[in-house]
Order: C-alpha cells, then structure tokens, then sequence
C-alpha cells in the first residue's frame, strides 16, 4: 500500500557550524523568512488539475498565503469549475483593490492600469479583469443575474477605458468569456459588444461573424474553457542590465488546442469554435512588472542573489574550515595511535591509526565536497527566477465556444471525442442557456505535473511490486527476519546503518517494524527524508527525497539496505 506524500516528515539537521558564523548569517538575512509560495510548492495541486479533478486540486492546495490576492483568484477558479462559488473572498479583495488601481506610462507599455495588493502584489490586467469575470459566473450560477451584469459591465469598462490612444490593455479571448457572461446574465446586447470587439481584435476568428449576425440570442450558447495555464521557466539572457537579463522569464503552455465537438443524447451535435489564446497575458504580465518597479525588481533580484551567493559562500567557507578541522584531527590522532604502536610494536594497533588517518580524510573530503555540490545547487535554484515568479495560475490557455437553435438533451452533453473529458458542466438559466464547462487538453507525456506524479507512482509500484516477490533476493518478510536478527544480536530497539545508493549517502534507522531514513548532504542542508512501515507496508516520504529517489532504480535501493543489515549481523557474529 502506497500513501500519500508526507511532506516535512524529518527535522532539518543539526546544524555543525560555529555560533559567531550562525549568528553573522542571521544578521545578513534578517527579515528574509516570510514564506511565499513557490512553483514547487504548487506541484500537487496543478498535477490535480492537468488531470481535470478540481476538487482535488483544492484538498491539494497549498495553505500558504491564504487571504492574499493571487491565492484567492486561483481558489475562486477551481470553486467555480467545481460548480460552487465562493464570492465572498473575491468581494472582499474588490473593495480595496478597486481603490488601490493606479496608472501609470512607460516607454515599453505606453500606458496601462495596475493594482497594488494589501501584501505588496502588483496584480497585472488581465488579474484584475478576471477578478470581476469571476464574480459574474459566480453570481450568475447562484441566479442572482442583476450582480452577475453589475460585475460583466465593470470588466467591460476595464477592457474599454482608453488609458491612452495605443497600449491599453484588451484581449479577444477575455472579451469572448465576457460575451458568454454577458449571456449568462441576460443581457445580449452587451454580448454582442463584446463578441464584436472580440472580432476586431482577431480578425482571424471569422467564426465570431456568424454569431454578430444572429438577430436573437441562440437558444443555447456552450463555453467551455481548456488547458491549465502556463508553466513558467527560467530564460537568463545577457543584456547590458545583467540583473535584468538573469531574472528573465518565459512561459510555456501545454493545451493542446484540440479540435472539439459536443453532442448531446440523440446525437445532434454542436461544432465548437478555438477563441484565442492567453500567451500574450503572461508575456504582458512580465513587462509589466518591468514597467511600474523595475528598479525595485531589480534590486530586490540583485539582494536575493548577492545574498544567496554569500551565504553559500559562507557554507562552503564553513564547511572547509571543518573538513580541514576533521582531516587534521585525525591526522593527529592516528598518528599518535601510530606511534604508540611503534612503541608496543604492535602491528594491529598500527593498522587502526592508518585507519583513522584514512576515515578522517575521507570524512573531511566528503564534508567538502558534499556541502560545495549542495551550496552551488541552491546558488542555481536561487537565480532561478521562474521558480519564485508570483502571478495566478490555473487560469485557462484558450476557450472553445459553440451555440445551437435545435432542442438540445442539456444534462447530457458530452465531448465527441473520448479522450476529452469535460469536468462538471454547468448550466445557468439567463436569456438563454449557457454550459460552462472545463478540459485539461494537455498531453501526459509532456505535461510536466502529470510526468513527475507518473514517474513516482512508476516508482513506487515498482518497489512494492519487488517487496511483496518472496521469490526476489529482498521481500517484505527476508528483510523483517534480517532485522529481527540484527536488534537481537545488537541487543537493541534500533540500530543505524549508512547505505550508498546512487549517487548519494542514506542514514537509515532500523527498527523492528520501520525503517526510517535521511539522504546525506552537505552542511546546512535540510535533508530530504523517507519512512517505510513494515507492517503496513506504508511508504511516507517528503517531496525532497522523492525527487531523490527516482533517481535510483528501487531494487537497488531495497537490495543494498537489506545487504547492509545483513553485514551488520555477520560483523556483530564475529565480534
């Protein structure tokens, strides 16, 4: 039996530096230990999402920043795909964000709007434009429609407002969504607006023109929103503003932009039309936060940097210092051990302080080595500006819109192809009748949620499934008699062993019906952790040490704690 992920299941490791050192790092980053959520921290979530599972996205939500703007915005939508809106959080931010809208022009943007957040987020355009679409399909699914127009009519202005005579923000795909909320809500004059703008905006859309010309509002009008939102990834490029050039950013989409059709019971069917995509939000998104703060971003880029480099730097230093420290001590050591040796003339004493020589060497090398390999990665990861860039995911890549005049079976619509799946259509009585509903439309061997969760549960299944094999050099019950054998003979509840698997060094505690682990690092490092419960036959591992993990097939990792035990018994046998 697998469970699910434990996350934190081990305390960070002792730390093995001096106090004066502890103590000048602190000073250095003092005032650092907010916690704001990264893209790792999203992972569990969005893997809910890209499988169409809305309601498990939101157990999977991160708890973090809870009350804050993007947060909000993202849990409203998954609400909404559910089919239970939530409006008083979004009421809530509407009334300071609505205050707190400035404008401002630039030489890349011209002109455009933006919102400060209570926490010190500057939410871009199309955020504050679905903040208000949102509140409209809340409303509307709850059949209060004269709030639902309210909320329609102030996206509108905000897509509409002519800051200045170029550069102000508008979008065709948004305007599309709000031509349905528009329905929705009952007002067909205003949808009409809003396709026709739309059209405008992306000639290329002809099929919008087929809709403009309908003197009456369709008996049935189908939106349905796909893919998951983009994923952001580091893009360091070299400008003459360096700073600049390593925070750059860009996203990639993984919709698949797939041809669809509905169909209800009887078969008739309701060919679905692909609106344009949301690429050019995100990519206005990063220019903007260029535009209103760019000297901030860049210093606090340039802080977060400068500071990681020096704290790793400090590491390393520290960690030198001791791997020095532990190579001179057992130098001396052994070579006192050595010399009363040669004074016994004992051989066997000899050979235990060439021992200790050698043990301290490595020891002092591996600490070194370990702590440098650690303190570069986290150097990396801390450029990294994708992994902490700050905007609302989960927002849809593209939508597909359809209408129909024929007498439809609506509780039964259904995507003509099968590989589509269309999570909780819902259906809203306005003017007329509209369907809302959502598909992931991503590939599960590109999209990159969908992989790392694959490629655990692989992992998983394959080590259980070599467990649970009596037949296989290692199961579930030769390794419970090992160990059953080693505490005896150690007369003891537990006992420690070091397991080499891969690449990296496992500290693994054995008791009589678990056994509970940490992968080795350098100094500093808060090491990744995993427990296997015996009885049960439980894994719990932290999302650090999964990422490990995978990295070794899991016989030989099973294979070389149960030979590790089992030398451990022969030593005690014969000493």
């Amino acid at each position: 039996m697998v469970t699910d992920m434990t996350i934190n299941l081990f305390p960070t490791r002792p730390a093995k530096f001096p106090l004066m050192l502890l103590v000048i790092l602190s000073v250095i980053f003092n005032g650092c230990s907010s916690k704001l959520l990264t893209s790792v921290d999203y992972q569990d979530s969005l893997y809910q999402h890209s499988i169409g599972s809305p309601e498990k996205a939101l157990e999977k939500f991160p708890e973090e920043e809870k009350g804050y703007f993007i947060t909000t915005l993202e849990k409203a939508y998954l609400r909404l795909l559910t089919g239970r809106p939530d409006n008083k959080p979004l009421l809530d931010l509407v009334d300071s964000i609505d205050q707190r809208i400035r404008y401002q022009g630039s030489r890349e943007v011209k002109s455009l709007f933006y919102a400060e957040t209570a926490e010190g987020y500057y939410a871009s355009e199309h955020e504050i434009v679905w903040l208000h679409l949102l509140l409209s399909w809340g409303f509307s699914l709850e059949k209060e429609y004269e709030k639902a127009c309210i909320e329609a009519r102030k996206a509108s202005h905000l897509l509409s407002a002519p800051w200045s005579h170029e550069g102000h923000f508008d979008d065709a795909m948004l305007r599309i969504f709000l031509g349905g909320l528009w329905t929705m809500c009952g007002s067909w004059e205003d949808a009409l607006v809003a396709f026709r703008k739309a059209y405008q905006l992306s000639p290329k859309s002809v099929w919008l023109q087929e809709l403009i010309d309908l003197e009456e509002p369709p008996k049935h009008l189908f939106i349905v929103l796909g893919g998951i939102g983009p994923d952001p990834y580091w893009n360091p490029d070299a400008e003459l503003n360096v700073m600049r050039g390593f925070r750059q950013v860009g996203f990639k989409a993984y919709g698949q932009k797939s041809d669809l059709t509905l169909a209800d019971q009887s078969g008739h069917e309701i060919q679905m039309h692909l609106s344009p995509g949301s690429a050019y939000w995100y990519q206005r998104h990063f220019e903007r936060d260029n535009a209103i703060h760019e000297l901030i971003v860049d210093s606090h880029y340039t802080g977060r940097a400068a500071g990681s480099v020096t704290m790793e730097t400090a590491k390393m230093a520290a960690s030198y210092a001791l791997g020095t420290a532990i190579i001179v001590g057992s130098v001396v050591l052994g070579g006192i051990v050595i010399y009363l040796a040669v004074q016994a003339e004992s051989g066997e004493l000899a050979a235990v302080g060439a021992g200790i020589i050698l043990a301290g060497a490595q020891k002092g090398f591996d600490v070194m080595a370990e702590t440098t390999e650690d303190s570069l990665q986290t150097i990396k990861e801390d450029l990294n500006a994708a992994e902490t860039y700050r905007f609302v995911r989960f927002l849809p890549e593209y939508l597909w819109t359809g209408w129909s005049n024929s007498e439809i079976q609506m509780t039964s619509i259904v995507p003509v192809d099968p590989t589509i799946t269309l999570v909780n259509p819902m259906i809203s009585q306005g003017t007329t009748v509209t369907l809302t509903a959502f598909t992931p439309d991503t590939d599960i061997d590109e999209n990159p949620y969908t992989f790392s969760n694959l490629q655990w549960k692989k992992w998983q299944n394959e080590a259980f499934t070599y467990l649970s094999d009596e037949t296989n050099f290692a199961s579930w019950d030769k390794i419970r008699n090992s160990i059953a054998q080693l505490l005896q003979l150690a007369n003891s509840d537990s006992y420690g062993i070091r397991v080499h698997a891969g690449d990296e060094t496992h500290r693994v505690k054995v008791e009589s019906t678990s056994m509970t682990a940490t992968i080795e690092g350098g100094l500093f490092r808060e090491e990744p952790g995993y427990q296997l419960d015996l009885d049960r036959k439980e894994l719990a591992v932290d999302r650090a040490a999964r990422n490990e993990l995978v990295k070794i097939r899991p016989s030989d990792l099973i294979i070389g704690i149960y030979n590790q035990i089992n030398r451990q018994i022969h030593y005690l046998k014969n000493n």
